[in-house]
């Protein structure tokens, strides 16, 4: 069931779709237990193959839910040069490790979900399946991709990929996320839409570090736009009740109450 904060971050993408140069990439800030994982798996849901039964789910609930928002959503898609090509998904999650690690797995089960040779030339394809990549590669194979396919990258756990540049901001990379987010803002053939999920601030994970590191790291930040995710106690509520199917008139009556 979507929460209010899940209907506005799709009212976000859904609008940054239809912005052929505008901002695709997205930061998910919020406490343990918020959704935000659950969050990336519907909108992964939503973005695949409709023939799917995951996907017709979603888009059951979002109507649902939100039917003007499932409007948008559905106009937004629409746009894509062609309506047959879903969303490639490539979601990792990070370890305590550079960047270019948990994007380099993140591209590679993207991927390993297609027939193989549909999205990558056999150089890129041989690249990407070694056990280490290259950020060029790793570049040049999102690039390729985004030419057939449009494309959703989902880090989540992104603070433990701060937590590394902390220890070590001369051996991190963040800048290649700071390249595919400037690629997500550019006129591709597809688009692609670059989302990162953790609990806490880019800042908040890196307060020993360097003028230097801060520096690198807010060229970084200011390409993503930051959401805080976590709902009122309210929507809490919300989504609770409607877990429940109560027949008893006399406790339907009362819950709705509640």
């Amino acid at each position: 069931i979507p929460t209010g904060r899940a209907l506005e971050v799709l009212t976000r993408i859904a609008e940054s779709l239809q912005s052929p140069q505008g901002g695709k990439s997205f930061s998910l800030v919020g406490p343990y237990g918020s959704g935000k994982s659950s969050f990336a798996v519907f909108l992964s849901a939503l973005l695949g193959n409709k023939k799917l039964v995951a996907s017709e789910t979603a888009w059951g609930l979002l109507r649902k839910s939100d039917p003007a928002i499932n409007r948008k959503l559905n106009i937004a898609l629409s746009g894509l040069k062609e309506l047959n090509k879903h969303f490639v998904a490539a979601i990792a999650t990070a370890q305590r490790e550079p960047v270019s690690k948990t994007i380099h797995r993140a591209i590679l089960s993207g991927v390993n979900s297609e027939r193989k040779g549909s999205l990558l030339n056999s150089s890129l394809q041989n690249a990407i399946q070694k056990k280490t990549c290259s950020t060029d590669d790793l570049l040049l194979a999102i690039t390729e991709i985004s030419q057939k396919r449009p494309l959703l990258i989902v880090v989540d756990e992104f603070g433990k990929n701060l937590e590394s540049f902390a220890d070590e901001p001369g051996a991190s990379d963040l800048f290649l996320l700071q390249q595919i987010a400037e690629l997500a803002q550019n006129e591709t053939q597809f688009p692609i839409v670059l989302l990162t999920l953790q609990h806490l601030s880019f800042n908040e994970y890196v307060t020993g570090i360097n003028h230097t590191g801060r520096k690198e790291l807010s060229k970084v930040q200011g390409r993503f736009e930051e959401i805080p995710y976590n709902d009122s106690p309210e929507q809490y509520r919300r989504l609770i009740s409607e877990v429940f199917k109560v027949e008893d008139k006399v406790i339907a009556s009362a819950s709705a109450d509640w």
